[in-house]
């Protein structure tokens, strides 16, 4: 059931690295470029992660079937989506970060 992989994995990727960047953590190396390029470009993290993602699926169309990468993308849209819904939770500012 690939649609119910990819909805839950967005879900646990997107609460569970939301609340690293949150409190200020980086879980892995792309994640700590989300954060340092969000900062640089005055962007929302989200959108960071969501064109870094898209391009490595772009990349990926030379050997992942385009179905599979749907499935992907669903993952990467909706998890760059919570990730920054979780880092701004509480917050009165809107801030870029």
């Amino acid at each position: 059931h690939p649609l119910i992989a990819a909805l839950l994995g967005a879900i646990f990727v997107g609460v569970g690295c939301g609340l690293c960047v949150r409190v200020g953590g980086a879980p892995s190396g792309d994640d700590a470029l989300a954060i340092a390029l969000s900062r640089i470009c005055k962007v929302k993290i989200e959108y960071v992660y969501m064109i870094s993602d898209a391009f490595v699926l772009l990349l990926s169309l030379s050997y992942i079937p385009l179905r599979r990468i749907g499935y992907s993308l669903l993952t990467v849209l909706l998890s760059g989506k919570l990730i920054g819904i979780v880092q701004r939770m509480g917050r009165k500012s809107g801030g870029n970060l």
